[in-house]
């Protein structure tokens, strides 16, 4: 390997990118901890986001003069509890470097708690928080950030039975802040699903989510088994024109309804399928078809008739994901 001057800033640029990439990709803990100390501000960040540099090294360079350095230090999983703890001293106004101490993994439970009422949403990403946090979390009102926060909670496994109960009283107010009666749609829905399904809920806090859930079923009542529902051109247009998706005032940015509406019938000639993310949040009841007594029967008729059909479980009151 060649030799490098690490004490000097004068570099050819073939000799600056080569000691990026090493900085980058080196496995070599001797050659991340002399790079550490080089003078060039960028190769510092490299060796900074190398997961295979020391916490010793990570340690030193938490007290770099570049905040960028300081930034990769936080998000790195080697950096160790003292180094995140200075960085969080340092940069406590500063949001986006204190967001990636607090889901490091290893931050204290006592700083965690510290923060709960203001960064709630970036502590609740954080895999290795502990039990008091968590009830913490689930206790505090987050604001508008209380469904991303609550639902984090939930997919946690260690999510205790007892922060589980704190979420659930909840869920009728997450629902009024989005307004939105479509339980595809409504996230608080989702968050509910998400409760029953944890392995710790007790069958009375299972009832009690199932007990929502049937207020926002979108089929009839008394109905059981599983419909199918389908998405048509008229459920297209009508998600073109929902309040909920386009504003007034961007609707006429578009060039009116007339204009939207072409849109809406090239997206169903171009198969158009309908936006969500992987839990479903944002799928819609489309027209219901057929009520099945087995989900086999209603996947059958779902194929059988187009890859726009949604399937709806009529007794757990969710989508079928």
């Amino acid at each position: 390997m060649k030799k490098y001057i690490y004490s000097t800033n004068k570099l050819a640029d073939d000799d600056f990118y080569a000691l990026r990439e090493i900085a980058e990709t080196t496995t070599d803990s001797q050659e991340l901890h002399k790079l550490a100390k080089y003078v060039n501000n960028d190769i510092r960040y490299w060796v900074a986001k190398n997961s295979n540099t020391s916490s010793n090294d990570l340690l030193y360079l938490s007290h770099d003069v570049s905040d960028k350095v300081g930034f990769q230090v936080a998000q790195n999983p080697n950096t160790p509890e003292e180094a995140l703890r200075y960085l969080v001293n340092r940069y406590k106004s500063d949001y986006p470097i204190l967001n990636a101490v607090l889901r490091n993994p290893n931050i204290s439970t006592d700083i965690l708690i510290k923060f709960v009422s203001n960064y709630g949403e970036s502590i609740s990403f954080n895999p290795n928080i502990s039990s008091e946090v968590i009830i913490q979390l689930a206790r505090v009102d987050h604001g508008f950030s209380n469904y991303n926060v609550y639902s984090n909670l939930a997919m946690n496994p260690n999510t205790s039975l007892e922060a589980l109960k704190l979420i659930v009283p909840k869920l009728k107010k997450i629902s009024r802040q989005y307004k939105i009666n479509n339980p595809a749609r409504n996230p608080a829905c989702h968050l509910a699903r998400l409760v029953a399904n944890h392995p710790n809920a007790s069958k009375e806090l299972i009832s009690q989510c199932k007990i929502f859930l049937s207020n926002y079923t979108p089929s009839i009542k008394n109905l059981h088994g599983y419909s199918v529902y389908i998405w048509t051109l008229n459920d297209i247009l009508r998600r073109y024109l929902d309040e909920d998706w386009y504003s007034e005032e961007e609707i006429e940015d578009m060039g009116g309804e007339d204009a939207l509406l072409d849109e809406a019938e090239q997206d169903f000639d171009a198969e158009f399928i309908p936006e969500s993310d992987e839990d479903g949040i944002f799928r819609s009841e489309g027209t219901r078809v057929g009520t099945y007594s087995t989900l086999k029967e209603a996947e059958a008729k779902a194929n059988s008739i187009s890859d726009r059909c949604e399937i709806w479980d009529e007794d757990s009151g969710c989508w079928v994901i």
